[in-house]
């Protein structure tokens, strides 16, 4: 926080009336370093830490200074994930629509309006191919009080903008069954939060057998989306982007991924489970 103060960059926490006042700004970065002062000797009290991935290890060594930092995972529990039937790849052959899943919670940092922003140029990108191939958005995702529905209601004036309301599904507080059944129909899903502790819903949709399509920070960057064993696939477990357009080149990247799939399954189906393994 204290770097996106510093460099005056917009968010969700600083506000563009702060980026755009010298005063402002430097009085926040004081107040920012200042907490991060006693935050630091506070932690330099605790016997054990444990923190939930290397993104914040990293980020409690620098602030606490100290090295005795463990790191344990998130439980995630994907069993029922991995037992999903996916027939996005047939749904995708059948009606050409391209099918995006965003799974989490609706509140600011996890940046819904640049994944409709998104949804918008990819859009764009369909049309212009005029192959008659369409984009579906579905935004599943806990809605705890009025000012989480209020931000839902800004999200769809904001989409009806952007000309994509009528390509976005909303799910929210959505039941188990609900969720799984269009995890099992969506290609691609898509993660957009900046600095993600670890990234748990990342997790469900890789489980899921979606294309997993995140933002290049945090837990996805560090933890999730890296080479198994340290060795190198011959396949991605997912792509990462950390602007609208990388994620745009990421979509379109999975719907080539996808259509591979589509390709090659005729090939398949006369071999053996264990040999396509």
């Amino acid at each position: 926080m204290i770097d996106l103060v510093s460099r005056r960059e917009q968010s969700y926490n600083n506000a563009d009336f702060i980026v755009q006042s010298n005063i402002l700004s430097h009085a926040k970065l004081a107040y920012y370093r200042l907490f991060a002062f006693f935050y630091g000797l506070a932690g330099q009290a605790a016997e054990v830490v444990m923190v939930n991935g290397s993104w914040t290890g990293g980020h409690i060594k620098r602030i606490w200074r100290r090295n005795d930092v463990s790191i344990v995972f998130p439980p995630c529990d994907v069993s029922s994930f991995l037992t999903l039937e996916q027939n996005a790849e047939d749904k995708f052959a059948e009606d050409r629509i391209v099918r995006i899943m965003s799974i989490g919670q609706i509140r600011p940092e996890k940046n819904h309006r640049m994944q409709i922003e998104v949804l918008r140029m990819v859009k764009k990108e369909l049309e212009k191919r005029g192959d008659g191939t369409e984009v579906e958005l579905t935004i599943a995702g806990g809605c705890r009080n009025a000012e989480d529905q209020s931000r839902v209601r800004k999200l769809k004036e904001y989409s009806k903008e952007c000309n994509v309301d009528s390509n976005i599904n909303w799910k929210l507080n959505v039941a188990y069954e609900e969720l799984f059944d269009a995890l099992s129909e969506s290609l691609i899903s898509i993660h957009t939060m900046w600095n993600e502790h670890f990234g748990i819903s990342v997790v469900e949709g890789m489980a899921a057998g979606t294309i997993m399509l995140a933002h290049d920070s945090g837990g996805p960057q560090l933890d999730i989306l890296q080479p198994i064993d340290g060795k190198k696939q011959e396949l991605p477990l997912g792509f990462l982007a950390a602007t609208k357009e990388g994620e745009v080149v990421g979509i379109v990247r999975c719907m080539l991924f996808g259509a591979l799939i589509i390709l090659c399954s005729p090939l398949l189906q006369g071999i053996p489970s264990e040999l396509r393994n």
